[in-house]
């Protein structure tokens, strides 16, 4: 009997994580992605935010930034999500 349950707690984590990882997934699949040559045609475009995601001691050692990228945290998104209109397109870089 003991055994019978643990087979069956382990199923169930077991499909809690399959399902964890499909709606990662799809999450992913759902964000628009944009090439380097899509983004340099449209610099100065109003409404377009570009955000540079690096990590702060990689974005301090950077010899090349994107002018006008506004360094954000990306492990925060809270704190600084709320500065930007709904209607504007924001663009995240890490690299």
């Amino acid at each position: 009997m003991r055994y019978r349950f643990f087979g069956l707690l382990a199923l169930a984590l077991a499909g809690a994580l399959l399902l964890a990882t499909a709606f990662d997934t799809r999450a992913e699949e759902s964000v628009p992605r944009i090439s380097g040559d899509e983004l340099k045609s449209r610099l100065g475009e109003s409404g377009l935010v570009i955000l540079d995601a690096r990590q702060v001691t990689e974005w301090a050692a950077a010899v090349q930034k994107i002018a006008g990228a506004q360094r954000v945290d990306a492990q925060d998104v809270a704190s600084w999500v709320d500065n930007y209109a709904k209607d504007q397109v924001l663009v995240v870089y890490c690299s």
